[in-house]
């Protein structure tokens, strides 16, 4: 499972260039939360010289969190692209693409966030779904 993992992340990092196209700058990192020392948990995000962004929400105690807001920048759905706790790396997690919705509750600084449920001891990155409608169909 670890060579899968690895192989997987690497894969993963190499494909999105939110985490490296500016590692360079402050203008390809932005901090979420990183002030929740009573759930061991951090937020930011990473972007892309076109603006796209990936947030990554860091779980550093075995404690899951339910339903735990995170600021973000647009509102929109987010989804999960890449979890440490899912299932084919030996987590508890189903390998699920279901969105989460932003509403307009102001936190972290931010005017909208998402609520997302925490697993313990785990990594997880979300992108904002984008929606182009082709002549019949819709793509994300």
């Amino acid at each position: 499972i670890f060579k899968d993992f690895v192989k997987a992340i690497n894969q993963f990092y190499l494909s999105h260039k939110e985490f490296w196209e500016i590692d360079y700058s402050w203008d390809g990192f932005q901090w979420i939360t990183h002030e929740d020392n009573l759930n061991s948990v951090i937020a930011f995000s990473r972007r892309a010289k076109n603006g796209e962004e990936i947030i990554a929400v860091c779980n550093f105690t075995p404690v899951a969190h339910k339903k735990y807001r995170i600021g973000v920048a647009k509102g929109g759905s987010y989804k999960p692209i890449f979890s440490t706790d899912w299932e084919i790396f030996g987590g508890k997690s189903p390998q699920s693409f279901t969105s989460v919705r932003s509403t307009k509750t102001a936190t972290n600084g931010y005017d909208n966030s998402i609520s997302v449920d925490i697993p313990p001891t785990s990594v997880t990155y979300y992108k904002k779904v984008t929606r182009t409608k082709t002549k019949n169909q819709t793509q994300i």
